[in-house]
């Protein structure tokens, strides 16, 4: 159990403002695994966005960069290597039966909790059952499915699904953190509220935290697949973009993990600092409340999509370092992807979509439909310079179709708790429209289609604007329970085009990952296809292996 000391990140943020000294540099590069030669750095400064709380599986607050922290804590066991494909971690060997029903799992022996505590397939047993007790959308949902878990022995046990799920390894089994029984059996209804719960037995331990300043973590020495590259890793809060930028020019950090904007890229790329750039899974999108009229009406969501040039985004915001997104969600370099479900850009095909539902100009050129004015609050970080440009853009693109957009910068707290309080769709939603974004995992895994637009929350539990479909509702059933590729490859079509006609969101783009960071401190990144360098890949190389 790691002691808290928060007076000693006095220290720490003091030493976070001030010039490093370049480390012995790793060999590798972000552009794929690192080499056997990559050697070991004593510290790493890598600035994030937000505090992420206590940073364990029910306190972690962002999909990124704060579940790739959470993963340098805990370990999963399976793990996607750059090409996101599912390799054994703390299962040394998983064996998948004939009906694609029972998972058979051998853990490694010798494997310890961050206390020195061994782990065990109890472990596994108390994290599947606790997070089924437990709710935690993003663990227990691809649990729902798990029938009976059996414990062979110490290091053996045995999954039983009720259905055929092909997405299990993926979603499941590298995704799932697993937890420490001893400390969590304690925890009732998943309250944790200070870091005596943040122990697992992943490559780092976090040892100094405060979630207004920074956190700490020191490398576990006896880590299972070998000490990490780096002795410690320290993440300083750094909200402001502009700041956090300075910050890497001066030294004072060695990486960011925010993605650099379009306008950055060449200033980054040459001396002391290098930019990571691959393919980008994370989407921008425009949010909608769908239990708010007019925008339950699919009509006025049409137009909305036919009013913006999603093209013109990705040049204007991105310079052409992006993908302009397709209506149905699925990437458009997706192999899942219907070639049939095209980019849309018809401003007089919008104004006809509102002609046609009664809505017309009114005094001040916005549309009024059934007495009342098309007229929405957008919502977006304020954190954001690229998204708040975008709302801004947008915004002058529905006002020429007479529908008006009062772009409403906030902080991102604020915006989350109008758009998804307490990250539980069960709880509702209290907002017109926002800039919303996805985090590559998502874009990852077709299965998580069904998380997006079930109207079950339970099932449903990515579902933020209130979607509700009974034709979604059977595709996605029939999705999350077919083994058969090319029958998924058929029911993720189907979703993506009832998605594209529906219009619970707008698809806007994807952008390209660009990740800037100092060479002359480290330099052993790896690049995991569409979730970019900041994950445990790049701090552990015998897990690209």
């Amino acid at each position: 159990m790691h002691r808290i000391i928060a007076l000693t990140l006095i220290a720490l943020v003091l030493a976070a403002c001030s010039p490093s000294s370049p480390s012995t540099p790793a060999s590798g590069s972000a552009t794929g695994p690192t080499s056997q030669a990559t050697r070991t750095v004593p510290s790493l400064r890598i600035a994030i966005l937000n505090d992420e709380s206590t940073l364990t599986p029910y306190t972690y607050r962002f999909g990124y960069p704060g579940l790739q922290m959470l993963y340098l804590v805990y370990d999963t066991l399976m793990v996607l290597d750059a090409e996101n494909t599912p390799k054994p971690l703390l299962a040394s060997d998983v064996k998948i039966g004939p009906d694609g029903t029972t998972y058979d799992l051998t853990l490694r022996t010798g494997v310890t909790w961050h206390d020195g505590k061994p782990l065990t397939a109890d472990d596994v047993k108390f994290t599947f059952d606790y997070f089924l007790a437990n709710p935690k959308g993003s663990f227990t949902t691809p649990l729902r499915q798990v029938a009976t878990v059996t414990v062979t022995s110490p290091t053996a046990l045995s999954i039983r699904l009720r259905d055929p799920n092909p997405s299990f390894p993926i979603r499941a089994l590298a995704t799932v953190p697993i937890l420490p029984k001893h400390l969590w059996e304690s925890v009732e209804g998943a309250r944790v509220n200070d870091y005596a719960a943040t122990v697992g037995s992943g490559p780092y331990k976090l040892v100094e935290a405060n979630p207004n300043s920074a956190y700490r973590l020191q490398a576990n020495t006896s880590y299972m697949l070998g000490a990490p590259t780096v002795t410690e890793l320290i993440f300083p809060i750094i909200r402001d973009q502009n700041t956090a930028f300075q910050a890497l020019r001066s030294g004072e950090v060695q990486a960011i993990t925010r993605e650099t904007p379009a306008e950055l890229v060449n200033q980054f790329n040459s001396g002391p600092f290098k930019v990571a750039k691959g393919p980008g899974f994370a989407s921008t999108l425009l949010q909608f409340n769908l239990e708010r009229a007019p925008l339950d009406r699919r009509e006025v969501r049409q137009a909305i999509d036919y009013a913006i040039d999603k093209r013109m985004l990705v040049q204007t915001l991105l310079l052409n370092l992006g993908t302009a997104a397709t209506p149905g969600f699925v990437h458009p370099d997706s192999p899942y992807h219907d070639p049939a479900v095209n980019l849309r850009y018809d401003p007089n095909r919008a104004k006809s979509l509102l002609d046609g539902i009664g809505a017309r100009p009114g005094s001040d050129g916005t549309r009024v439909l059934d007495g009342r004015p098309l007229s929405f609050t957008l919502l977006v970080y304020s954190n954001n310079p690229t998204r708040i440009r975008a709302a801004e853009l947008i915004s002058g693109m529905l006002k020429e179709v007479g529908i008006t957009a009062t772009v409403r910068a906030m902080d991102a707290d604020s915006v989350d708790a109008l758009v998804w309080p307490d990250f539980d769709v069960a709880k509702g939603r209290n907002f017109d429209m926002a800039i919303w974004g996805w985090s590559a995992p998502v874009q990852v895994d077709i299965g998580r289609l069904v998380d997006l637009v079930h109207s079950d929350v339970r099932i449903g539990t990515s579902n933020i604007g209130g979607f509700k479909s009974a034709e979604a509702d059977r595709l996605a059933d029939q999705l999350r329970t077919t083994a058969d590729e090319s029958t998924r490859k058929r029911l993720a079509q189907s979703i993506e085009q009832l998605i594209a006609t529906e219009l619970p969101f707008v698809m806007l783009y994807f952008a390209d990952g660009a990740y800037a960071y100092r060479a002359d401190a480290y330099d052993g990144w790896v690049y995991q296809k569409g979730q970019g360098i900041f994950t445990r890949l790049s701090f552990v190389p015998a897990m690209n292996r």
